[in-house]
């Protein structure tokens, strides 16, 4: 828990802070993944929203190469990541965790589902090991789990933004 402080702590004093907040129509989304779920399954894989967001931010990452960065505190430079990989923040026992999904471009959804629901299992157990919590280059967080529509999450330090999701409503 200490060392997730003084994480956040550093993240508060060298990232500004700045939100935005929006809903998303993801009916045609939610259409998919209905169609989806039952095949998954059959593959052991629990079919969660998540796996397909991912896909949607590394998309967005390759067209906004700045989200994909950090800033180097020794030079001052901004370091743009050629790769991807995405934190996945985990509420756990002993505090919040991020373990990451590696190379998510080169994956199914199917396959990214079952890295989701691994590394959080061993997050959850304490099992993950250090190579699972390091490397990550952009962070989701989501809210909406816990009921919730809106956040202002805290940026994983050195990582420059985070996506922080909200619960999935029907609305007219």
């Amino acid at each position: 828990r200490k060392a997730i402080a003084e994480n956040m702590m550093t993240s508060m004093r060298t990232i500004p802070h700045v939100t935005h907040m929006d809903y998303v129509d993801v009916t045609k989304l939610a259409a998919y993944r209905d169609k989806e779920k039952e095949a998954a399954e059959g593959k052991g894989v629990k079919l969660t929203y998540l796996p397909f967001i991912v896909k949607a931010v590394v998309l967005a990452l390759k067209e906004f190469p700045y989200l994909n960065s950090s800033l180097d505190d020794s030079t001052g430079d901004i370091v743009i990541k050629q790769y991807y990989n995405i934190g996945i923040a985990v509420d756990t026992p002993a505090g919040l965790m991020v373990p990451i999904v590696k190379s998510p471009q080169e994956k199914t959804i199917i396959d990214i589902g079952r890295d989701i629901y691994r590394i959080a299992e061993l997050s959850r157990t304490r099992e993950i090991e250090m190579k699972d919590l390091q490397g990550g280059t952009f962070t989701i967080t989501n809210i909406g789990s816990i009921g919730g529509v809106f956040a202002t999450p805290m940026i994983n330090h050195p990582e420059c933004a985070i996506l922080g999701l909200g619960r999935i409503i029907d609305t007219p």
